[in-house]
């Protein structure tokens, strides 16, 4: 009797213990919860364009805090990773010219945080190419 309630418990703690790491590595994020620091102590953000191989390096606060704020508006969704070649763009978020962050923008849906792959689930109205755009802009000042 003493075997069937402990290997009862066990199955239970199992099976607790497989769902919370699902809803964990599964839950919905947002990227600030991969870059957990101030915002003001990024010195840099380079952004690489993947289709012309264009890269540009973002030093001003204003541009930096707008990028953060488009940025803290993307919830992502881990997704099992599925063979894909190329991407859009790949920003390196830096502190003192070391990179902390690295995204891969594959698409508008897709991302790579930390080789890890994430669907896109929400985003403001701003796209990834009209931030790209206006770094671009910013540096031409």
């Amino acid at each position: 009797m003493k075997k069937n309630y402990l290997i009862i418990l066990l199955t239970f703690i199992i099976l607790g213990v497989a769902g919370f790491s699902y809803l964990y590595i599964f839950s919905s994020k947002s990227i600030t919860s991969f870059y957990n620091n101030d915002v003001s102590k990024i010195s840099s953000i380079d952004i690489l364009d993947g289709n012309n191989g264009n890269i540009i390096s973002i030093n001003d606060k204003k541009v930096i805090a707008s990028i953060s704020t488009f940025l803290s508006t993307i919830k992502l969704k881990r997704v099992i990773e599925k063979p894909s070649s190329g991407w859009k763009y790949r920003f390196s978020i830096n502190e003192y010219d070391k990179e902390v962050l690295n995204i891969v923008f594959i698409n508008d849906e897709y991302c790579k945080i930390n080789s890890m792959k994430y669907k896109i689930t929400k985003s403001s109205d701003v796209t990834i190419k009209s931030i790209y755009d206006e770094a671009v802009k910013s540096i031409k000042k």
